[in-house]
């Protein structure tokens, strides 16, 4: 997934008529829970005219790179070649695929890698990793601004900070909930929500985040 943020919500108030009325407690939630990812590159040789390939991740996600049909006996290399050197691993072909273990990228920038059979004379296989910065989910406010409102109150909520970093796929998402987060429905920043009928602690919940299709930050 990508990120959530977390306000806090209203606290309860007495309603000030002679009549009893329910009340409810509503909370805007912009959680920010980020989860790092993993991407799988695969390669077959022979890797004669095979392009360069790029991989978008954020921070603190990782790389395994798989050779599939590895040639039996033959010794495969993976190399980090900018913005330093450094081997990454070695592997001996057994026929099938092999994988190198996962690679974390803990800063942002951009990786050259390369995989190749140290055994043939087929070239390197040359892809490239784009480390972007974590998500950071749009920030929120709530309308009204007091901490409680009565049944029957419209409640809102309204972007004060767009969402930022992230794949170049992210995607600034928003859900609002009448049940206490028990399910989620699309939500426009703006569009009143009826409080008409609910009653309760938590009852309605607007929330944000940003992510790609893939739940990717």
């Amino acid at each position: 997934m990508g990120k959530v943020n977390n306000v806090p919500g209203f606290m309860p108030k007495k309603a000030r008529t002679s009549f009893l009325l329910f009340f409810m407690l509503l909370s805007v939630l912009i959680a920010q829970t980020a989860i790092a990812q993993t991407e799988v590159i695969y390669v077959t040789p022979p890797w004669t005219g095979s392009p360069s390939s790029t991989v978008y991740i954020c921070e603190g996600g990782s790389v395994t790179v798989s050779v599939q049909n590895s040639t039996l006996n033959h010794l495969y290399k993976l190399m980090i070649t900018a913005p330093f050197n450094e081997t990454l691993g070695d592997l001996t072909g057994t026929g099938e695929t092999i994988s190198f273990s996962p690679y974390t990228f803990t800063d942002a920038g951009t990786f050259t890698l390369f995989v190749g059979d140290m055994s043939d004379v087929n070239p390197m296989l040359t892809f490239y990793v784009n480390v972007v910065d974590d998500p950071v989910a749009p920030v929120m406010a709530k309308d009204p601004g007091q901490a409680a409102v009565c049944a029957g109150t419209d409640v809102s909520a309204t972007v004060t900070t767009a969402g930022s970093g992230g794949v170049p796929a992210c995607n600034d998402i928003y859900e609002y909930s009448t049940n206490s987060g028990s399910t989620w429905s699309a939500y426009t920043p703006g569009t009143a929500i009826s409080t008409t009928g609910l009653s309760g602690t938590d009852i309605v919940q607007i929330r944000s985040s940003r992510a790609d299709a893939e739940g990717r930050g």
